[in-house]
């Protein structure tokens, strides 16, 4: 076998569980959230050496944002003249 063909091998081995874990990423972002939060608390355990601690801290998502009332997605965003939309801003 050539050196390329170990290469190409390599690359395919790397891209396509990077690119599966994207397209994951962008078409079920609740789930991939509650993989991440499970890890993490499961790394995070009084116990577990520093290391796997510090890893878990690394992969834990960032806190949620909650958005007002008004534009909950539960509720809906019912837009009237009243309503300056949900730009956070």
């Amino acid at each position: 076998m050539r050196l390329y063909d170990l290469f190409q091998y390599a690359l395919i081995a790397v891209l396509v569980p990077v690119s599966a874990l994207y397209v994951l990423r962008a078409q079920a972002p609740a789930f991939t959230r509650r993989v991440q939060v499970r890890l993490a608390v499961g790394l995070l355990k009084s116990g577990r050496p520093a290391w796997q601690r510090r890893f878990g801290r690394w992969i834990a998502p960032p806190p949620s944002v909650r958005l007002p009332s008004a534009c909950s997605a539960a509720r809906g965003c019912k837009t009237s003249s009243a309503c300056s939309g949900c730009d956070p801003s």
